[in-house]
């Protein structure tokens, strides 16, 4: 049975206490694999967002998952009680926020049939301040873009040894100004089936969340690290 009580918006929530409850949408969901076996999920990584449009970054651990993941979808509105916050010392964080919540065993989630925020909140960049370096490297941002070139998937070397996939691509804008794009894995081998398909749009706008800018030998461009969203549309 859905019971809100007192909800705390996420900019309120304090690092002392967890005798809160949060209501959150996620906006976007990730699994983080175990090191030693590809098939099995370690860590469930999300990005929660409050009826203000406030987003935060949280996991769930795989110990946890018989009590949680049926909960955890993207789109879902939940109401949660007792989760645990910490600071988020990533050196890239993907959300500004400096801190970040966790799901643990005292922690209660229910599904919340009533959401009166915002579906979505794109900020998109435009093409011209990323080339021109006006945007942080290393800063998340959402952007769109038409489509112009789109390079063969490339095997690669992950840090940690394992393989992975990279699709690079060639975006521009409607002030005609074009950029690099790089995806990876997933995202790659999924954009590389549609661009090569038979039955593709002729003309494709390609929307990403929660990109980041990078430097790509000594040039500015996107870099899509994992976690994104991203859409494929056909140009109108």
């Amino acid at each position: 049975m859905e019971n809100q009580g007192d909800i705390t918006l996420l900019n309120d929530i304090d690092a002392l206490s967890t005798n809160y409850t949060i209501k959150v949408k996620i906006v976007s969901l990730w699994r983080n694999k175990m090191r030693d076996n590809e098939r099995e999920t370690y860590r469930i990584d999300m990005i929660l967002m409050d009826e203000m449009g406030t987003k935060i970054q949280a996991f769930c651990l795989h110990k946890l998952f018989p009590k949680f993941e049926r909960h955890l979808n993207v789109d879902e509105c939940l109401i949660i009680k007792r989760p645990s916050l910490a600071a988020n010392t990533a050196s890239f964080k993907i959300v500004p926020n400096n801190q970040k919540l966790s799901f643990y065993y005292h922690t209660f989630v229910e599904k919340c049939s009533k959401w009166e925020g915002p579906q979505y909140i794109f900020n998109f960049v435009d093409f011209d301040d990323v080339v021109s370096q006006r945007i942080k490297e290393g800063t998340t941002v959402d952007f769109i873009g038409y489509v112009v070139v789109c390079y063969k998937i490339e095997d690669t070397n992950k840090k940690d040894g394992s393989k992975g996939k990279r699709l690079n691509l060639k975006l521009q804008d409607l002030e005609d100004v074009q950029i690099d794009l790089t995806l990876w894995d997933d995202y790659a081998k999924d954009m590389y089936s549609y661009m090569v398909s038979k039955n593709r749009e002729a003309h494709v706008v390609i929307v990403v969340h929660f990109g980041a800018v990078k430097t790509y030998k000594g040039f500015f461009q996107n870099l899509l690290l994992q976690p994104i969203q991203v859409a494929m549309l056909g140009h109108i």
